[in-house]
């Protein structure tokens, strides 16, 4: 059977046999070029699917807008786990579904080579995946989720000055003592610089609203011990969560490493 009509092809086997039939301009081509090529080339049908986990791989390896926009994920998301993107649908992920775009994703750009690079996750994609984990009643992130950890467990802040909480801000500094929102344009959003003088950040303590540290213990040892039962604890329901999402992105290594094999 050609991998094109393989409906359980794994993406990068896809982008590797497109690119090795075509070459790197191939990455260029518009997706009715892309299927006509493909279906010339190999003299048949490519299943559905299949062509849009292969568009999809070729945008991550194309662009950086899976690591820059939170929609262009939700999107790639659903076609890198087998799905059918529907645009007029929002589709909740679960967390391995996350883990498993993630790693294809990088994985993706790190087959490339040298010429290409892995970016970093922007905030706003950062918070779609926190939201989606607390959906699921998850608020740890491992890697390679742990870009937004601090989102999903919630980094935050207290001024012992004025009682104001919010979220942790990367200057340590209370955005109501110093009036970083009293401002006449939201691309400024910065502390006034007197009143940051006068209010430091010694009176500004950060806290956790979501503590994790007691499920990423329990999913430390239910991976590393044979022994280790989870029980119905709060944390332990969150680490038998992850746990799920772990093993699916296991065995979608799995199936790369078997295609890989078979190619």
């Amino acid at each position: 059977m050609s991998i094109f009509k393989d409906e359980q092809a794994h993406p990068l086997i896809l982008l590797r046999k497109y690119l090795g039939m075509f070459g790197l301009e191939a990455l260029e081509w518009e997706p009715e070029v892309i299927k006509k090529s493909v279906e010339d080339e190999t003299g048949t049908s490519i299943a559905r699917v299949n062509l849009m986990k292969l568009l999809a791989a070729i945008t991550v390896a194309n662009r950086d807008m899976f690591w820059r926009d939170w929609q262009t994920f939700h999107f790639i998301c659903q076609a890198l786990n087998n799905l059918i993107p529907s645009a007029g649908e929002m589709h909740d992920h679960s967390v391995g579904q996350m883990m498993v775009a993630v790693d294809i994703a990088n994985g993706i750009r790190r087959d490339l080579g040298p010429a290409s690079n892995v970016p970093e996750f922007t905030e706003r994609v950062a918070r779609y995946v926190a939201a989606q984990a607390q959906e699921s009643g998850v608020w740890y992130l491992p890697e390679p989720l742990a870009f937004a950890n601090r989102y999903a467990a919630g980094f935050m802040q207290e001024c012992q000055r004025c009682g104001n909480e919010e979220e942790r801000q990367d200057d340590g500094l209370c955005s109501y003592c110093t009036e970083r929102y009293d401002v006449d344009s939201l691309q400024k959003m910065e502390p006034n610089e007197r009143l940051a003088k006068r209010f430091d950040a010694s009176k500004v303590k950060p806290f956790i609203l979501y503590p994790y540290k007691e499920v990423s213990r329990r999913l430390t040892e239910v991976l590393t011990r044979k022994d280790v039962v989870l029980g119905e604890t709060p944390e332990d329901v969150c680490a038998a969560r992850l746990l799920t999402g772990l093993e699916y992105m296991t065995h979608r290594r799995s199936q790369l490493s078997k295609q890989s094999e078979e190619l």
